[in-house]
């Protein structure tokens, strides 16, 4: 998504306004003070486009304290969540997007101009998000359940591992490692097998889909998927009841959140 040129221009003390989010339709909205650190929301209606917005110093928002910091963030989603539920359709802005009064311009001038240069993709894209919702899914395995379960299903594997048990130590730790790389090597293709399985299974409950990096589990497990969907919004049960189908199958858990309002495809389309 493309960025005002006056949000790279930033100079301390220069009138300037931090911009949460882009919704449909030109808007004469307060929301009041939810903002970052109690600010006043407003919005700028645009060409066919209005902008949510509160008045800041033109400097970014940046802090040492980790907890400031997500505090910030935590304020950033809220005011796009109730944008989303206020409009219907939004197109939410990365944190700490900022837009400048500089030269002849003011901040809430090249906002509205960097609207209207903008306003047929926007629009474009709001329209498609328009009544849908973001939803991530992660589906992850427990490595050795899912080990013992390939160990179990074939009986060449389980034959190799009598004969492991039956070496002395030495000859059994050569022989254990070889078993070891084999069980790894099933395991990767079937982990493989599951992705792409899972992935269109649950393409078919979703409008789009976003694939993510697998992300460091602390439970033990393994991330398999970790996918965004948009879906109508109201219409995730059928989503709901695969993944529920995924979470009953040996060493597989699923979290399922959402709904979201569509970060992950406010650029696309």
């Amino acid at each position: 998504m493309s960025n005002p040129p006056a949000e790279k221009a930033l100079t301390r003390g220069t009138e300037a306004l931090y911009v949460y989010c882009v919704v449909p339709g030109v808007q004469e909205a307060e929301l009041g003070p939810v903002g970052l650190d109690g600010t006043k929301v407003r919005s700028v209606p645009g060409p066919g486009l209005s902008a949510l917005v509160h008045h800041c110093p033109a400097a970014p928002y940046q802090s040492k304290d980790r907890a400031t910091v997500e505090k910030w963030v935590e304020a950033h989603h809220l005011v796009v969540e109730v944008a989303w539920k206020r409009f219907g359709s939004v197109l939410p802005m990365s944190f700490d997007m900022i837009v400048v009064g500089h030269g002849s311009g003011s901040a809430c001038e090249n906002l509205t101009k960097w609207m209207q240069d903008n306003e047929d993709a926007f629009t474009r894209r709001l329209d498609r998000l328009a009544s849908k919702a973001e939803y991530v899914v992660r589906v992850s395995w427990d490595p050795q359940a899912v080990a013992a379960d390939v160990l179990r299903s074939d009986p060449e594997l389980q034959a190799a591992e009598r004969q492991v048990r039956a070496r002395p130590a030495g000859l059994a730790y050569i022989e254990r490692t070889k078993l070891e790389k084999v069980i790894k090597e099933r395991m990767e293709a079937k982990a493989g097998e599951y992705f792409r399985t899972f992935y269109e299974q649950i393409g078919n409950c979703a409008d789009d889909v976003r694939v993510g990096r697998p992300k460091k589990t602390d439970d033990g497990t393994q991330m398999l998927l970790n996918l965004s969907c948009l879906v109508q919004k109201g219409d995730h049960r059928r989503l709901g009841d695969m993944l529920d189908d995924i979470a009953e199958m040996q060493g597989m858990s699923v979290h399922f959140t959402g709904p979201w309002p569509p970060y992950s495809f406010a650029g696309a389309g």
